[in-house]
Parts: C-alpha cells; structure tokens; sequence
C-alpha cells in the first residue's frame, strides 16, 4: 500500500469518492512542495532574514547602553539633598527592592516610613513606582532625582500629639522626682 493512502474504503456514492480523490491530490501536492527548489529557497531566504533580525536586534541593544549602569552608580550632578525626605524615600526603597519587585510587607514599611517623613500617600507610591521603574530598566538611581522633583515637597513631619503629650509626661514625672527626692533628702 502506498504511504499517503488510506486502506481501501466504500467508494459507493459520488461524495465520498469526490472526497478522496481531493485529500490524494492534496497529500500528493504537499509531498511535491517539499521537494521543489523553490521551498528550499524560500527557507535560506527566511533564515537569511532571521539572521539579519537577530544582528538589527543586538545592535539595538548595544547602541542605547553599550555598557551596562549599576543600579547606585552616581552621576555626575544630584538634583536633591540628602536630607529630602522624597530622596530619603526613594533610597530607601532602592535598597529594599528585590530586583524590580518589591514585596507587599516592605511596600507596607515604606509606606509607614513616608508618613513619618510627612509625605502623602498617593507621592510615596508615585515615588516607589518612579524608583522600580528606573530599576526595571537598569538605570542608576540618581537620573530619577529630576522626576521625584516634580512630586511637592512635604512641608515637614506631621506631629503626632500622642508623642507630644507623652514626652510632656515623662519630663514633668522627671521633674516630680527630682523635687519628691530633694525633700525627702533636706528632711
């Protein structure tokens, strides 16, 4: 029996023997077309072209950042202070990130920290995504100090008037002992 024919079947009505004369044509012409010069030419062109692809790509790549930056690695001016409470953030988060992902407990740490350093909510993560941003894309990050300065600047920590009224308290029960123990010794 020939390799592309089904076994004998009824060929009885008109449909089925139409049938499979069609599907023997078609076996036979994609037995042909593999054996055509023209597939295989047709192939070295596609493999050509893929190649040509891959060296487009790489010069791509090579050309935008021919080496690749550290993630810290200083340029040569910084925009913001030290002591900014955006930058403070943004190192911070810099340094808890693990690679571009930053896990929810560490977002929840940052998170608190910002709002010790009085900055909002919506800015601290405007913040954390500009500083994974830059991590994803493998730049230093003191070239997002230009764009953290478009966040407002917090006008300072907000105070927290527990803290305020207990440290009220420690220094006055101070001052009660100090007084309580001087009489006790001029007594």
């Amino acid at each position: 029996m020939p390799p592309f024919e089904r076994p004998t079947q009824d060929l009885s009505t008109p449909q089925l023997r139409s049938t499979e004369a069609a599907i023997h044509i078609a076996r036979r012409s994609v037995v042909r077309l593999t054996d055509e010069p023209s597939v295989a030419a047709t192939r070295a062109q596609a493999d050509r072209m893929r190649q040509r692809l891959r060296v487009a790509a790489a010069e791509t790549i090579l050309s935008k950042d021919p080496e690749p930056k550290e993630f810290f690695e200083a340029p040569a001016r910084k925009v913001l202070g030290s002591d900014d409470p955006r930058w403070i953030l943004a190192k911070e988060t810099a340094r808890v990130l693990a690679g571009a992902v930053l896990p929810h407990d560490r977002r929840e740490g940052l998170m608190a920290l910002a709002q010790q350093l009085g900055i909002r909510a919506f800015d601290a993560n405007l913040i954390v995504a500009i500083v994974q941003d830059r991590a994803r894309r493998g730049e230093c990050l003191e070239l997002a100090s230009s764009t953290l300065e478009l966040i407002p600047r917090p006008q300072g920590a907000p105070r927290e008037p527990f803290a305020l009224w207990i440290t009220i308290a420690i220094v006055l029960a101070i001052a009660a002992d100090a007084v309580l123990v001087s009489w006790l010794l001029l007594s």
